[in-house]
């Protein structure tokens, strides 16, 4: 076998692995639309009015960030090494998830809402029109008990839905540029 047929066979199986991954993108894109169209976005039922804010953490199901540690307070304790035990700490803040949801008030959970508005990678605001998207594609990129993930992990989600280049990587594409590197070497 020449160097030509092996090149031929992964080809062949690039192309294959290509359309495979073409089909399940435009499975996926037909979902996101479906849900996109028919979602709460779509009939109005999500409030704008509303004065508590809730984000969504669609692969942080149940997770807690600590935000802000506060100051430790310490009672004496003549059994500890130092003479005093740390108890609890003051003006501590969290963000915590619960089946991928928090709700937060503004007038009283400021600093958490600003830490869900600095990380977009984690969670974001349900007022958002591509949060949808945004959660059902990050979701859709899990291993699940009862299915395999649907789309790619290095899926850049963001890129994708803004319509940035790179954001949908096609390991076809990479593949066959290692081989006309080494057909050319």
């Amino acid at each position: 076998m020449g160097l030509n047929d092996n090149i031929d066979e992964q080809g062949e199986a690039t192309k294959a692995k290509a359309r495979e991954s073409a089909a399940a993108m435009e499975r996926a894109q037909a979902v996101i639309a479906e849900k996109l169209a028919s979602g709460p976005i779509a009939d109005g039922s999500i409030s704008s009015q509303s004065n508590l804010r809730a984000f969504i953490a669609p692969v942080e199901k149940n997770t807690r960030y600590l935000i802000s540690s506060g100051k430790i307070n310490q009672i004496v304790d003549p059994n500890s090494p130092t003479g005093k035990r740390d108890t609890f700490r003051d003006d501590e803040f969290w963000v915590e998830f619960h089946d991928g949801l928090v709700v937060l008030s503004p007038e009283t959970e400021a600093k958490q809402i600003a830490w869900c508005e600095g990380h977009p990678t984690i969670c974001r605001d349900i007022q958002d029109p591509l949060t949808e998207a945004w959660a059902f594609m990050k979701e859709a990129q899990l291993d699940l008990a009862g299915r395999e993930r649907v789309l790619p992990k290095n899926l850049d989600v963001d890129a994708a839905l803004t319509g940035r280049p790179g954001g949908v990587p096609h390991g076809g594409v990479q593949r066959a540029r290692e081989h006309l590197q080494l057909a050319n070497n």
